[in-house]
């Protein structure tokens, strides 16, 4: 079948809650970060951490203003990968398109991109609890979950491409049917 946008499956399965509310967490976790920054802005000091390592140690400054660049550029970032994963089949894939395999691929689609966000989002805590000289892993924990997110999601797109049809068993239609 021919991987073309135009030519792929419809998208027919429904999100589960567990994804949905991850989703939803990230966009207002952002838009909540947004608020707190905006509130306590007068507090924020006058030269910025803009960079850090991976060891989440600031190696670049900036004015103060930059925050809001920082910032922008997360919620931007958020914003896009939420709503991008709402239309997995508009995604690349590491596998063809079938009839056969694209609900699999669309749900792993749409959950590594709900998880990307959720790691950015934790990435926009560490930066701006950094700025306010807040000690928090956060920064570490989001460094490491974007690759970790990336390489777990490439294993599982790979494996639901593989994945025959099932026959209904006992098991097979409980499993067909728990919505994650």
């Amino acid at each position: 079948m021919s991987t073309k946008l135009k030519d792929r499956p419809a998208r027919t399965y429904t999100t589960g809650k567990m994804t949905r509310a991850l989703r939803y967490v990230a966009v207002i976790g952002v838009g909540a970060l947004s608020m707190y920054v905006a509130f306590t802005y007068d507090g924020v000091p006058d030269t910025v951490p803009t960079h850090f390592g991976f060891t989440g140690e600031a190696d670049d400054w900036g004015p103060k203003w930059s925050i809001w660049v920082l910032l922008g550029i997360n919620v931007l970032m958020v914003g896009l990968i939420a709503w991008l994963s709402t239309r997995p089949q508009w995604l690349n894939y590491v596998s063809d398109i079938t009839d056969d395999n694209a609900q699999r691929l669309y749900r792993e689609g749409e959950r590594m991109m709900v998880w990307m966000s959720v790691a950015i989002m934790v990435l926009s805590y560490g930066t701006v609890l950094s700025i306010y000289e807040i000690d928090t892993p956060l920064l570490v924990v989001g460094l490491i979950a974007l690759p970790a997110i990336t390489i777990t999601s490439l294993i599982r797109m790979s494996l639901a491409a593989d994945k025959k049809p099932a026959q209904d068993g006992p098991l097979d239609s409980t499993i067909k049917n728990v919505n994650w």
